[in-house]
């Protein structure tokens, strides 16, 4: 069995509360799409409607260190101008 990677609970706890939230939703969790430099994988992705508007929702979780922060936003702002979500969530 493969090795889970770090904070890969953490993942699916939000990822069952955003279900709980709205069961119409599709909540994806470990989907890999291209990005900027190769295949990224993304932490949850959620698509649906809200007031008859196709929805889609990047949330990125991380574990942030006063250094990486800033990273973490680069790349979170990259991965949703390649995506184009409505909206980017970076949970810690």
């Amino acid at each position: 069995m493969p090795k889970k990677k770090r904070g890969s609970q953490y993942e699916e706890a939000v990822a069952e509360v955003i279900r709980i939230m709205d069961p119409g939703a599709t909540v994806t969790q470990g989907e890999w799409a291209p990005g900027p430099g190769g295949l990224r994988e993304l932490d949850i992705h959620v698509s649906g409607s809200y007031q008859g508007q196709l929805q889609k929702v990047l949330i990125e979780c991380k574990d942030f260190s006063p250094t990486s922060h800033l990273e973490a936003v680069r790349c979170a702002h990259n991965w949703n101008t390649q995506i184009i979500a409505n909206h980017l969530l970076l949970r810690r």
